[in-house]
C-alpha cells in the first residue's frame, strides 16, 4: 500500500517559523516601544510651546502674562490644571504677570522615565526623571 504523498507544514518547520517569528518580535518590540514613548513625549512638549505662544500673544495684547487657563481661552474651568490632549499628562500654569512656567506631569506610570516637563517665559525648558532628579534627555 503506498501513502499519498503529504503537502503542507511538518511539526518541525511550524516549530521553527514560530521561533523565528518570537526572537524577530522580542528584537523590534523594544524599539517600537521607545520611539512611541518619544512620540508621546513630543506631543506634549508641542503642546507646551503652544501653550507658551499663547502666552506671549496674550503678552502682546494685554501687557502681561495670563494668570490661568481661562484667560488663554483654553478652558472655561478655573482650575490651574487639566489633562493633555492624549491625556497621559497633567498640565499646570504657575503665571504671574511678568513671568509663567507651564509644566506637564506624566500621569500614567512607567510608559517613560522623563515624570516632569516644564518650560517658562524664557523659553527655559527643564524636565525631571523617575527618581525625580533633574534630567536634560526629556527635551531632545
Amino acid at each position: 500500500m503506498k501513502y499519498a504523498a503529504c503537502s503542507g507544514l511538518h511539526l518541525i518547520e511550524m516549530v521553527i517559523v514560530l521561533s523565528l517569528i518570537a526572537i524577530l518580535s522580542s528584537i523590534a518590540y523594544p524599539a517600537y516601544s521607545g520611539f512611541v514613548n518619544e512620540a508621546r513625549r513630543d506631543e506634549v512638549g508641542l503642546e507646551l510651546f503652544q501653550i507658551a505662544l499663547a502666552q506671549e500673544q496674550y503678552r502682546v495684547r494685554y501687557g502681561q502674562y495670563a494668570l490661568s487657563w481661562y484667560e488663554l481661552g483654553i478652558t472655561n474651568s478655573a482650575s490651574s490644571v487639566l489633562n493633555s490632549n492624549s491625556g497621559l499628562y497633567q498640565l499646570e500654569l504657575n503665571a504671574s504677570e511678568s513671568n509663567y512656567t507651564v509644566s506637564a506631569t506624566q500621569i500614567a506610570n512607567g510608559f517613560s522615565p522623563c515624570k516632569q516637563l516644564h518650560l517658562n517665559h524664557q523659553m527655559l525648558r527643564t524636565s525631571v526623571d523617575s527618581e525625580l532628579q533633574a534630567s536634560s534627555d526629556c527635551w531632545n
